[in-house]
């Protein structure tokens, strides 16, 4: 529970110089930390590790785009995972789920619907990618 802490303390933190309405595409050095966090945070407490580490980020008074850059990043973990077991994603991990936490930040940060969708491409590309380097399929 430490490390869940750790990393939810970590990524809040990134919230504060994370990416912002007028500048919508994360940072790759500090999007890639997000990923790293996220990562070891799994490996570490597993998906309940994750869903702790998102619900403290959403609980926030003001959760971040770095919240949903990690919850982006946890979701396709678990879907990996789920695929290499045969077995159906945890709901908490479902999109109309993920909508329901994300939509209120992209809210706050300003962002319209093209906006927003921009960014969950970019964001979830980019994540995509780094796992499959972390992973060493790429």
């Amino acid at each position: 529970m430490r490390t869940i802490t750790a990393a939810a303390v970590f990524i809040l933190a990134l919230g504060t110089f994370g990416a912002s309405a007028s500048e919508p595409e994360a940072n790759d050095a500090r999007l890639s930390e997000v990923v790293r966090q996220t990562e070891a945070t799994y490996q570490e407490s597993g998906l309940a590790g994750l869903i702790a580490l998102s619900e403290t980020c959403f609980s926030a008074p003001r959760p971040t785009l770095a919240c949903v850059e990690m919850d982006i990043a946890a979701s396709q973990i678990d879907a990996s995972f789920a695929t290499n077991m045969g077995i159906h994603r945890h709901p908490y991990y479902e999109p109309d789920a993920f909508f329901r936490r994300a939509t209120p930040v992209f809210v706050n940060a300003g962002m319209n619907m093209q906006q927003a969708n921009a960014y969950l491409l970019r964001t979830t590309e980019f994540v995509s990618h780094e796992l499959a380097v972390r992973a060493g399929t790429l």
